[in-house]
This record gives C-alpha cells, sequence and structure tokens, in this order.
C-alpha cells in the first residue's frame, strides 16, 4: 500500500504543478492583451506582469495621463493589482523653444512634452531644411500652454523664409532675429507675424533684416 501510495502522490504534485504553472501562462498572456489595448492610448507607459498583478512603469507628460493610466490600468478585467511605478516629466518655467540657422546647419533645442512630437518636428524641419543638417538638442519637461505645439510648428514654418538668425520661444511669446533669404520672404514673415500667430501667441523682440 505504502509503495504505491507515495509514487501516486508524487505523480499527483507533478501534476498539479504542471497544470497551475501552464494555467498561469494562458491567463498572463491574455491580461498582456487586454492591457496592451487599454493602455494604448497611453504610449509613454510599459507594464509587466506576474500572475493577476500588474506593474505599471513610464514618465508621464502631465498629472492629468498619469492619473488616468494608472485608472485605466486598475480597470483592466482580471487584473488583481496594480503597481504604480509611474513618474512625471520635470516642470519647466518658463517653457522655452528655440530654432537656429547658421552655416553649419539648424539646431533645434529648448523643451516639447513628449517623445512622438521630437520625432514629428524632427521630420518637418528636415523637409524645411534644404539639406541642410538638422540637429537635435530637444529635452523632455511638462508645463507648456495649451496651444505651445501650435506656436512651435509655426516657428518651424516661418523659419524657412531665415537664411539664418534664431526664433526663439518663451511660452507663448515668439522672439525672432534674423535675415531674410529675400525680399520676398521678408514681406511673407513679416505678413505671417502680423496676420498668422496661432491662438494665444504674440511676438515680442522682432528684427528682420531684409536684402
Amino acid at each position: 500500500m505504502k509503495q504505491w501510495f507515495w509514487p501516486g502522490w508524487v505523480c499527483t504534485v507533478t501534476l498539479t504543478a504542471v497544470t497551475l504553472w501552464f494555467g498561469i501562462k494562458p491567463l498572463e498572456a491574455e491580461l498582456s492583451l487586454r492591457a496592451q489595448n487599454d493602455l494604448q492610448a497611453y504610449d509613454w507607459t510599459s507594464f509587466s506582469l506576474e500572475g493577476r498583478d500588474l506593474t505599471l512603469r513610464g514618465v508621464a507628460p502631465d498629472e492629468e495621463s498619469q492619473i488616468a493610466a494608472v485608472k485605466v490600468a486598475n480597470a483592466i478585467e482580471g487584473i488583481r493589482v496594480v503597481d504604480d511605478l509611474t513618474s512625471l516629466l520635470p516642470l519647466a518655467a518658463p517653457y522655452t523653444f528655440q530654432i537656429e540657422k547658421n552655416g553649419d546647419g539648424i539646431i533645434l533645442s529648448g523643451y516639447i512634452p513628449t517623445a512622438a512630437l521630437r520625432d514629428e518636428l524632427m521630420l518637418e524641419m528636415e523637409e524645411r531644411a534644404g539639406g541642410a543638417s538638422v540637429m537635435d538638442e530637444m529635452a523632455l519637461a511638462r508645463g507648456q500652454a495649451p496651444n505651445y505645439v501650435s506656436l512651435v510648428k509655426f516657428a518651424i514654418l516661418q523659419s524657412a523664409y531665415l537664411k539664418s538668425g534664431k526664433i526663439a520661444l518663451i511660452d507663448m511669446r515668439l522672439n525672432i532675429d534674423g535675415d531674410a533669404n529675400d525680399r520676398l520672404d521678408y514681406y511673407r514673415l513679416q505678413n505671417a507675424l502680423n496676420n498668422s500667430l496661432p491662438e494665444g501667441a504674440s511676438v515680442g523682440q522682432r528684427f528682420i533684416a531684409q536684402p
């Protein structure tokens, strides 16, 4: 009896362990798919799973996004516990951005709220650089005004009218100092500054030389 019971008990324990092992893995896979789907709007996040427990990581662009992502993670069906290890981008005040054009190329520097915007701005600048090199010295930070991104894109558009110079943003104020490509671009730039500024923006210092 003992000879039959002991091997049988070992076999039962082994089968139970194997069942539990292979039972947990499909569950983690299913929960992972749910988490990927529910958190896809928060592309700054990453997560890991241990059974039904989820660890959320990432650097949020603002407090609202951070709170929302944690709330979504806690609402994922099947998740038992969420360990929130997210953090916030550093706060920049004032929030600045600069485009500098010179004989060596173009430099983009200052603050932006997301890595996705960095890629977008670099692509836009390279399309308007006329073959000049574009250097990225931008840093991630929070604290931007509501319409700040529109002003940055406006500045990139206007930089195409400059042969050399700087366009600097301080929060929603634009300062410009440079030489226009030609008389036509000089008037195009002046017209844009006078009539096409994004909502909430203003022009501070304006020194534009025409050929």
